[in-house]
């Protein structure tokens, strides 16, 4: 049991609370006239409208000229400060980090276009008919669904609201596993979801949080609750398409009898209704001959005093194969095609390079401003090749303002610092 789940972690590429990344959709044309039907609208389609849209989880939408015309202000505000579209990490040439595929990230061309138009008096220009955007799914439909047990409806009208379904596949055989994600049941209140795989001898805890909660589910905020549950997919809005593995033999097994976690952050703004999301499954295309490996990085002791900022620092070793924690001290040879980070409120900033044995680095992940709604798994756009000897260290930096010292947990108050990699064969 233990490799499975080394490879049901590594599957994902993250270990706790993290979104799916995707391949960018294609190139936006930004040589068309300096218009809203020339090349703005379909700019802004495939960067912002991807969750500004009708019944979605943006509060408003921005899919026509009608739409954007009395948020203008806003659009310009949001974009110059970097705080839409919502892509923290730091994408420039001077970090030496590797270049991430995600359809939420805006170039610098692309930006500079939008303000552009916006300093214009963000003329209309002749109208036409404009194509539509394509949609993601580089795995086609899932296979499998399995839908929460029962429809949820929040009695928290403003904020956010974490809430923990179980929900049980009851599979006759083992089957593959390509990928896992989440299909939102109301998009306009979900703002993500992380689909964790919890093994035989855990669910009577989970049922027993059932139990102590008077509402459908249970509260769950950092975590599921347990130590035993491991991450195998996840969704935000605007990244529908789940991690792609590398190529169709790449994948793992998901054994009888095993069961989904399925933790719902809802953001919500006034009354909702109900919500009814499903975890979906891809199964392999075929035989799966390779398992992804990965490498957790993190701090279980952290103490970040009162009235303090401190950093904390972990370095790993990296994973050999079918290795599964804590046997951190394992070298291998991969290629990392995928990187995650993890804190919780207080976190300011996170970095994760990877250390070679003669002491040089190489970027993996830099985030300057850390938003803890915002967080992805992130898929490199070339894999950072790693060998036996090197190890990824982690750095995660915080800001106590309040009067108590926080410690590692998985509440609200508590602190987490993790990074990992998701790593194929060279």
């Amino acid at each position: 049991m233990r490799g499975f789940i080394a490879v049901a972690v590594a599957a994902t590429g993250f270990w706790a609370c993290g979104p799916s990344s995707v391949s960018l959709p294609d190139p936006v044309d930004l040589t068309g006239p300096r218009t809203w039907y020339g090349s703005i609208a379909p700019l802004v389609g495939a960067r912002c409208a991807i969750c500004h849209t009708s019944g979605d989880i943006g509060p408003f939408p921005l899919e026509t000229w009608d739409d954007v015309q009395p948020r203008l202000a806003q659009i310009k505000a949001a974009v110059a400060s970097d705080r839409m579209p919502p892509f923290p990490p730091t994408q420039t040439d001077a970090s030496g980090c590797p270049k991430i595929d995600d359809v939420r990230q805006m170039g610098a061309a692309e930006k500079k276009l939008l303000l552009d138009w916006l300093e214009d008096g963000a003329p209309m220009g002749e109208q036409r008919e404009l194509p539509k955007p394509k949609p993601n799914k580089p795995l086609g439909d899932p296979t499998d669904r399995w839908k929460m047990p029962v429809k949820y409806k929040s009695t928290i009208t403003q904020g956010d609201d974490y809430r923990c379904f179980l929900i049980i596949p009851n599979l006759l055989t083992p089957i593959t596993v390509a990928a896992v994600s989440a299909e939102p049941g109301n998009r306009g209140i979900v703002h993500h979801s992380a689909v964790y795989l919890v093994p035989p001898d855990q669910l009577e805890k989970l049922r027993a949080k059932e139990k102590e909660d008077d509402a459908p589910g249970y509260s769950c905020f950092g975590g599921v609750g347990i130590e035993q549950a491991y991450p195998t997919g996840f969704w935000v809005p605007g990244n529908d398409a789940p991690l792609v593995p590398p190529q169709a033999s790449v994948g793992y097994y998901l054994p009888v009898g095993w069961a989904f976690v399925l933790q719902q952050h809802y953001n919500l703004q006034g009354s909702v209704g109900e919500d009814e999301t499903s975890v979906v499954l891809w199964r392999a295309p075929g035989i799966v001959t390779e398992y992804p490996h990965y490498l957790l990085v993190g701090n279980f002791d952290l103490t970040l005093p009162p009235m303090s900022k401190t950093t904390v620092e972990s370095m790993g070793d990296l994973l050999k194969k079918g290795e599964g924690t804590p046997a951190l001290n394992v070298g291998a040879e991969g290629r990392i095609y995928a990187v995650w980070g993890h804190m919780h409120l207080l976190g300011k900033s996170l970095d994760m390079d990877l250390v070679r044995p003669d002491g040089s680095t190489q970027c993996l992940l830099r985030i300057p401003q850390w938003q803890f709604h915002w967080q992805s798994v992130y898929k490199l756009k070339d894999p950072v090749v790693a060998k036996g000897g090197d190890k990824v260290r982690v750095r995660c930096s915080y800001e106590n303002l309040g009067t108590t010292t926080v410690t590692y947990g998985e509440g609200t108050a508590d602190e987490m610092c993790f990074g990992s990699v998701g790593m194929r064969d060279l």
